[in-house]
């Protein structure tokens, strides 16, 4: 149980406090019903504290008119706060002052005395005019100290010596105005409503002095008798009658404003008269004595101003251009009252203009008829046609010589290209600034233009004059332009290599239907294979050159369809395992594995017993006897490829090797795999006792390079470059698939007609695929030097096709076998262009340091610059 709960207890109890709390006049039944008729110490503290400071807001109430109002509501003491903060409000506007003196009351109720002294002090606060209070509000500080009462007593002595002076004054006031004949009764308020009141008699008598002022000073010096008329006037009017008193100070000011205002713009139109150079009498400024007169001559003279303006215009155009400043007209020039003088010598002037613009405009008229764009001429013209003349009779010359190239231009041959630089150039003579450099630059252009035209036709002309030794015509040549020169030269070349092409897209399709006969051998369907080949031989080169990739990767294929859930869709199942030995539809069926998994993930078991019928080709065994023989056995080693031949061998045969895996018959093991590798030079392996075991021809899995950022960054981008992009695979670990890389490398090798450096460059990609040294790093670098020097090369062949008629495609090894066809058929006049396959050596793929000069050769030969500037 707290203390408070200790005493609690009712009123009844306590008849000691509430007697006195009565006494003091306050409602002690108001405060029972607010404790609820039950009472506790702390309780009795409140109310004590409540009553105290109830007692203090009523002393200062009692300062105030607010007295009664708020101590009624005060005998609740519950009702201080409330009461506290309308005074406050209250007295924050009619007496600011009390409530920063009251912050320092608790100072000075700390004894009786000095509590006396505060309220004598707020008091004689209360007693002062309003105009005091900023006074009393200067004192308040000093009230943080008591001890200083009788400094504040003295400084509140200045504040009623003050107000006793203000009011001396203010009687003072009123005995003037009284004197001088107004009847005023006492002004009533405080100081500042009474000295208000005075003042405002005070201004009606001021009002009227000003209003004679200003006659005299505003008036009277444009019209003197306007002037004496409104003074008359001024002194007539009672001073009481303070309304006829406005309304004639009111016309007063708009004269004064009017007449003002006219004087300024009479001086505005002159000081802009003279600002653009023209004066009437060399007057700039009037003064008010002549604003009459002025508005009377204006309309005449602004008449003869826009006159002169016009001519002065024309004047200082021709002045300036033919230096005419010193000229007698100059000192009319500007001077209104001259202006008809200055208007005869203006239009000789103009006269003479007219006929020099006359001639130029005769010779452009004459120059436009070619084609020159002469506009600026024209510009020239109407600037100043004196020295415009002299000039154009000079260009003349130029103009002579390029209407001379341009007769050159037109009889160019431009059949094989250049007609729109013939159009530009053209362009440019007719519009371009003719300058020495512009005209030597351009002869120089038609002199190389036709000299290659020359040359060119020349060219044609022998190889004709081949193929009529060969016999493949015997017609003269007789061609208007280069353009169907060439035309005839191809069609002697397509009629020839028509042949040759069937001739070896024949022995294509015979050699890959071998293959299909060994494929169907091994179990594969190649039905459809073999229709499209008796069909479309190029189609079937193109599905059966892509499929190839496929087939070798069929187990892994087959491994993954194995591992799926075909109990869900048999029928799909069976489909696919029919579908697996079409080498055409086994393309897809790969790219179909991720659908197939959702599709089959969809659906519910539909036979549990099923299993996948999994197939794969046969391949015909050749069982390997025990070897007895006393020589020793030859195990084979790979030499590194030296040719254009050997290099696309060995790129084909290691991309497709795969390691020889058979657990239940180790004796067991295809033709193909006991059949000698190419390139493989025999080594002695000490012979064994016990019976062999595994294949003669065994070879270690090459090991697949871990990715290297760097190098496969590179590879990436060079493969965009060259179109090849596909190569990049990746296998399930993650790794460079190398073989695909290598063997998508080695389809490009050794192709004629084609430029050699083409070949040089894939070969030396083949020389830099990743391995699993330490050298990766400086692989990638040659490989970037490479890639490097791609895109300017890849330029070069496209203005070598354009040269040609021949439009590239974008597709780099396209583009360089399109180029090496047109090469074959039409080669450029500068040195030739070898078209055969690249058959140099090359270094080991190990010896990075004979590769990298064999990269620099390489980029040094792909930034040839072009014979003479001849494609």
């Amino acid at each position: 149980m707290s203390s408070d709960e200790a005493t609690s207890s009712s009123f009844e109890n306590l008849e000691e406090y509430t007697s006195s709390w009565s006494e003091k006049g306050y409602d002690t039944d108001a405060i029972s019903n607010h404790f609820s008729h039950g009472i506790t110490l702390s309780d009795i503290e409140q109310v004590e504290s409540l009553i105290q400071k109830c007692d203090v807001l009523k002393k200062r109430l009692s300062l105030t008119a607010q007295e009664e109002q708020y101590r009624t509501r005060l005998t609740n003491p519950f009702n201080f706060e409330i009461v506290e903060k309308e005074f406050i409000e209250w007295s924050s506007i009619h007496s600011p002052w009390e409530s920063a003196c009251y912050r320092y009351y608790s100072l000075w109720a700390s004894t009786s005395e000095n509590e006396g002294l505060y309220w004598n002090l707020m008091t004689k606060f209360t007693l002062f005019d309003e105009s005091s209070w900023p006074a009393i509000q200067l004192l308040t500080p000093f009230l943080a100290e008591p001890d200083t009462y009788e400094n504040i007593l003295l400084e509140v002595s200045k504040i009623e010596e003050s107000e006793a002076r203000q009011r001396k004054m203010l009687d003072e006031a009123l005995i003037i105005l009284r004197e001088q004949g107004f009847s005023i009764p006492t002004p009533k308020g405080n100081f500042i409503k009474q000295l208000s009141q005075i003042e405002h008699y005070q201004a009606i008598l001021d009002r009227r002095e000003y209003i004679l002022l200003e006659i005299k000073n505003s008036i009277q010096s444009f019209d003197p008798i306007l002037s004496e008329t409104l003074e008359k006037r001024a002194h007539d009017l009672e001073v009481d009658d303070e309304q006829s008193l406005q309304k004639l100070e009111k016309n007063i000011q708009t004269i004064s404003h009017h007449l003002k205002e006219r004087l300024a713009e009479m001086n505005v139109i002159l000081a802009n008269w003279n600002n653009l150079g023209f004066t009437y009498n060399s007057t700039i400024q009037i003064q008010p004595s002549d604003l009459l007169e002025w508005e009377h001559m204006l309309p005449e003279i602004e008449q003869s101003f826009n006159i002169h303006s016009t001519a002065m215009d024309r004047w200082e155009t021709i002045s300036k251009a033919w230096g005419l400043e010193a000229d007698e007209i100059h000192n009319i020039a500007g001077k209104l009252e001259h202006t008809d003088t200055f208007l005869e010598k203006i239009e000789g002037l103009e006269q003479e203009w007219t006929n020099l613009e006359l001639q130029i405009a005769s010779i452009i008229e004459h120059w436009e008829q070619y084609g020159f764009d002469l506009d600026i001429w024209r510009y020239k013209a109407t600037e100043e046609p004196r020295s415009a003349l002299t000039e154009l009779t000079q260009y003349v010359q130029s103009l002579e010589k390029a209407s001379q190239l341009m007769d050159l231009f037109f009889n160019l041959d431009t059949s094989l290209g250049g007609e729109e630089e013939v159009e530009q150039r053209t362009t440019i003579l007719q519009t371009a600034d003719l300058d020495a450099d512009i005209l030597s630059e351009m002869e120089d252009w038609v002199e190389k233009r036709t000299l290659r035209n020359t040359r060119h036709r020349r060219m044609l002309e022998r190889e004709w004059r081949n193929s009529i030794r060969e016999g493949k015509t015997t017609k003269e040549p007789n061609f208007s332009d280069l353009y169907s020169f060439e035309q005839g030269i191809a069609t002697l070349e397509r009629q020839g290599q028509n042949h040759q092409l069937e001739t070896s897209s024949l022995k294509v399709v015979e050699t890959a239907r071998h293959e299909i006969q060994t494929l169907e051998s091994q179990g594969w369907n190649v039905s459809e294979l073999a229709i499209l080949a008796d069909e479309n031989s190029k189609e079937f080169i193109r599905q059966f050159a892509s499929s190839r990739s496929v087939i070798s990767n069929i187990s892994k294929i087959q491994r993954r369809l194995s591992a799926l859930d075909w109990r869900r869709d048999v029928t799909k199942g069976l489909e696919i395992s029919e579908m697996v030995r079409n080498p055409l539809a086994l393309k897809d069926i790969e790219t179909q594995i991720p659908a197939l998994i959702r599709h089959l993930a969809s659906r519910p078991i539909e036979e549990e017993e099923f299993r996948y019928p999994l197939w794969s080709p046969t391949q015909r065994p050749v069982l390997l006897p025990q070897n007895e023989s006393r020589h020793p056995l030859m195990k084979p080693v790979t030499t590194q490829p030296r040719t254009t031949l050997e290099d696309a061998q060995e790129a084909i045969l290691e991309a497709m090797e795969e390691e020889v895996e058979s657990p239940e018959s180790p004796k067991l093991v295809s033709e193909e795999e006991v059949k000698p590798k190419p390139q493989q030079k025999p080594v002695e392996i000490k012979p064994q006792d016990e019976p062999i075991q595994k294949p003669v021809e065994t070879k270690q899995p090459i090991p697949e390079a871990q990715p290297n950022p760097r190098l496969l960054t590179s590879f990436q981008t060079i493969l965009e470059r060259l179109a090849l992009s596909q190569g990049m695979v990746f296998n399930t670990q993650g790794t460079l698939d190398t073989k695909h890389l290598r063997r998508t490398l080695a389809e490009h090798v050794g192709i004629e007609p084609r430029d050699v450096r083409v070949d040089r460059m894939i070969r030396l990609l083949l020389r830099l695929l990743p391995s699993d040294d330490s050298s990766n790093d400086q692989r990638a670098v040659l490989i970037d030097k490479i890639g490097e020097a791609v895109p300017k090369y890849q330029q070069w062949i496209r203005m070598r096709l354009e040269a040609r008629h021949s439009g590239a495609t974008g597709n780099f090894l396209e583009d360089s076998l399109q180029l090496g066809a047109a090469l074959e058929r039409t080669p450029g006049p500068g040195v030739k262009v070898p078209l055969s396959a690249d058959t140099t050596p090359l270094p080991d793929s190990s010896n990075l340091e004979d590769l990298e000069k064999s990269v620099h050769r390489l980029v040094e030969a792909l930034d040839l610059n072009t014979a003479g500037g001849v494609n």
